[in-house]
């Protein structure tokens, strides 16, 4: 299990949460999240802000995040597996969801070296 922890996590629906700890699998998906409350052992900062987003959503450069969260909800969630996780690049956690993002990144389940 990999564990990352965030300045803010953006949810499908919109909902954002703080300083949170997100847990992905062995395949990269997600697989739960908690309060970031103290530093742990094995817990990797990548700071900033991440989406969760339904695994067939795919986040094209150029969109801003409401864009990306609008589309998010129109995903079937019947025809999902879960949920992966995607850093907007070069958007702080204080970001306008209105302002376009150049990229998004895909996060995997291993770390990177």
């Amino acid at each position: 299990m990999r564990l990352l922890a965030f300045h803010k996590v953006l949810r499908p629906a919109g909902e954002a949460a703080s300083y949170r700890v997100i847990q992905l699998d062995e395949t990269g998906r997600y697989a739960g999240d908690y309060p970031l409350t103290e530093e742990r052992a094995g817990v990797e900062w990548i700071g900033g802000l991440c989406l969760l987003l339904p695994d067939g959503c795919c986040p094209q450069s150029g969109k801003c995040l409401s864009e990306v969260l609008a589309d998010a909800g129109s995903v079937d969630a019947g025809a999902s597996c879960g949920f992966r996780v995607w850093i907007p690049v070069g958007i702080s956690a204080l970001s306008d969801v209105t302002e376009p993002v150049s990229a998004y990144r895909l996060v995997g389940g291993t770390p990177r070296k």
